[in-house]
């Protein structure tokens, strides 16, 4: 394993990579060791794979290259899926590597298995898992051309500002001179219920 991992971190530096957001776990071990073997790439310990999707998700607008984001077996693949769909919506360029039981008990419903082919089929515009460290190098080239290619493809489009919008509460066309007057409503505490 610690050959595939050796090949996935130098593809990712091949590929421009200085950083890799996620948080570490058994099935990512060998590539989180693998980072802190390389010189090129950082690894970036967060506190929830949320974050770390946020936060390579925004490294990919900011500077127009791939983020790169990682999470481990079931639900920390799991969580990364709320900043996967912001990266989505804002055409953002982001890999996330996602840890798999062994791939013997794959479909045996091991211990927080779940089926991220099917998990990332809306919100990834390719998602793959590999069972053979022969295909590695075409899916992880073949992942990052779609990721660039559609960050390209695809243009962001504004909706009119607050400036043209009329003020829901006055009628009246908000601009920075008469901005909008919201209405504000007291907030009464209730007495606490018992169930």
């Amino acid at each position: 394993m610690s050959d595939i991992a050796e090949l996935i971190v130098a593809a990712l530096a091949d590929h421009g990579v200085t950083q890799v957001w996620g948080v570490v776990g058994d099935a990512l071990n060998p590539i989180t060791d693998a980072i802190r073997r390389h010189d090129g790439i950082e690894w970036i310990g967060v506190r929830h794979e949320e974050a770390a999707a946020f936060a390579a998700g925004a490294q990919a607008q900011m500077t127009g290259r791939i983020g790169v984001c990682m999470g481990t077996v079931g639900p920390g693949s799991i969580h990364l899926l709320n900043g996967l769909y912001d990266a989505k919506k804002s055409h953002a360029p982001v890999l996330a590597i996602c840890g798999q039981v062994p791939t013997p008990d794959i479909g045996s419903d091991f211990f927080q298995e779940v089926n991220n082919d099917v998990l990332f089929a809306d919100v990834a515009d390719f998602a793959q898992t590999i069972t053979s460290p022969g295909q590695l190098p075409q899916l992880l080239e073949q992942a990052v051309n779609i990721a660039y290619a559609e960050q390209e493809s695809r243009c962001s489009r504004c909706p009119e500002t607050s400036a043209r919008s009329r003020s829901r509460t006055t009628g009246r066309r908000s601009s920075p001179r008469n901005p909008p007057r919201w209405r504000h409503r007291p907030i009464r505490s209730r007495p606490p219920q018992m169930c």
